[in-house]
């Protein structure tokens, strides 16, 4: 029998216990379909010798902005994310793609894009897009990219920012993109 450092195997157990959370919050906290919940955030039931308390985490809603009401036997919790939706509207920018290139290490068939910011400068992103766009396509393209996510480490490319685009109900997606020709780099409204 081979000795194995037990730091080693702890490290590599606590790693494997946070890819399976992540990949559990990706497949609980997802937008809903029409009629379904927006978004089922984490939930916790207490129970105490008074009667039972329920909490619910809902980041970005004022406590004012929420409605709590029983249908049908059900507790059902609203309340709109202003806060997240001002956030996302100061960062998304408008953006030309300069340089395209084959992603082949991606999971999902990808490209490479290098995006111009205009006076911020260039910065890069993965977009799985290639069952639908040719980079002839892409290449020169004006269209909506999030400036305010951290960037992410996609196989050996690092993407800096979040292209916008409209997934349809076949699973297509469609970039975004100004309808007409307006300042690189400019706050989306």
């Amino acid at each position: 029998m081979t000795y194995r450092d037990p730091r080693s195997w702890v490290w590599a157990e606590a790693l494997e216990l946070l890819r399976g959370a992540e990949k559990l919050q990706r497949r609980f906290f997802q937008f809903g379909a029409a009629g379904a919940p927006g978004w089922e955030p984490p939930v916790d039931l207490y129970e105490t010798a008074d009667g039972l308390t329920l909490c619910v985490a809902l980041p970005g809603v004022a406590a004012d902005e929420l409605e709590v009401s029983l249908e049908a036997g059900t507790i059902v919790v609203r309340g709109d994310d202003k806060v997240l939706e001002q956030v996302i509207k100061q960062l998304e920018k408008l953006v030309d793609v300069i340089d395209v290139q084959d992603f082949p290490e991606a999971r999902n068939p990808s490209y490479k894009l290098r995006i111009d910011f205009g006076p911020v400068g260039t910065k890069t992103s993965s977009a799985a897009v290639q069952r639908w766009y040719r980079k002839e396509d892409l290449l020169g393209r004006s269209i909506v990219a999030v400036t305010n996510f951290a960037p992410r480490q996609i196989g050996p490319f690092m993407s800096e920012v979040l292209c916008l685009g409209a997934v349809q109900s076949d699973g297509r997606v469609v970039l975004l993109r100004p309808d007409v020709e307006g300042e690189l780099g400019a706050r989306i409204a």
